[in-house]
């Protein structure tokens, strides 16, 4: 079975779960996390164990998954407790391709749906893992990016004119898995590098963040962290700006 008929079968799943459903966010777990918890293992015997002062999303024999749909700060204290004797791994879903969908909060009337253009990329985890960037490093810690379709439904209840400024999130449906992208090892952070053919030869931050089409703070944390696990190289300066090289083991010939 493939990861993408995996995971549409923990969608199956995380619905049927403790009877039908009858309505978005009805159940005080949110759907994403059952459903990527599903994924990884749907044996309820080895999910929400109690491991010393915290609990594991999954814990099967010396292997744990948390299951982290943000703010990964909150994972530092599992982190320093569960490295130790554990081998972790951190799932987290960013949205491949998502269709936004509002709803009246009064009458509960869908008001508008669309397919939003934004396409997800690894550049979407780069605060994230900022957050636990001392971790990173650790042999016993991978993360792996779920990219998923998915559908987020909104209450419109904002404070701007059309009500949609300041909303809140009712709910996040998954639809499949697009793809996933995993950190293993210190290696496979290599994949923070773009198509070497949209690079120049040394280049700067202003380079990198224009290959990916990201932000200024997400291109800094990613050239941040590639140039600590040693996939880059700081040649120089070009103005204020500093030049980079990739290092020689992760060259593309």
């Amino acid at each position: 079975m493939t990861d993408a008929e995996r995971f549409d079968q923990a969608i199956k799943t995380a619905l049927s779960r403790d009877g039908e459903r009858t309505g978005i966010g009805m159940l005080s777990e949110k759907l994403m996390h059952i459903t990527v918890k599903n994924f990884y293992c749907s044996d309820p015997a080895h999910q929400e164990i109690k491991i010393g002062s915290h609990v594991a999303d999954i814990c099967v024999e010396d292997s744990i998954i948390e299951v982290q749909n943000g703010n990964f700060n909150k994972l530092r204290d599992k982190l320093e407790d569960f490295l130790e004797n554990y081998y972790v791994t951190i799932a987290y879903p960013i949205p491949a391709t998502k269709i936004l969908t509002w709803v009246d909060p009064e009458t509960g009337e869908i008001t508008s749906s669309r397919k939003t253009g934004k396409k997800g990329s690894v550049m979407d985890a780069m605060r994230e893992l900022y957050r636990i960037k001392r971790y990173l490093i650790d042999e016993n810690l991978s993360v792996e990016l779920l990219f998923v379709d998915l559908e987020e439904i909104r209450f419109q209840d904002g404070y701007a004119r059309d009500r949609k400024k300041g909303s809140h999130r009712m709910e996040r449906i998954p639809k499949g898995l697009n793809r996933v992208v995993s950190f293993h090892t210190i290696d496979d952070y290599a994949q923070l590098l773009p198509d070497p053919s949209l690079l120049p030869s040394p280049f700067t931050s202003a380079d990198y963040r224009k290959a990916w089409k990201t932000t200024e703070r997400n291109a800094s944390i990613a050239l941040l962290m590639l140039t600590q696990f040693g996939i880059l190289e700081r040649t120089g300066k070009k103005g204020n700006a500093y030049l980079y090289e990739i290092a020689k083991p992760y060259r593309i010939k």
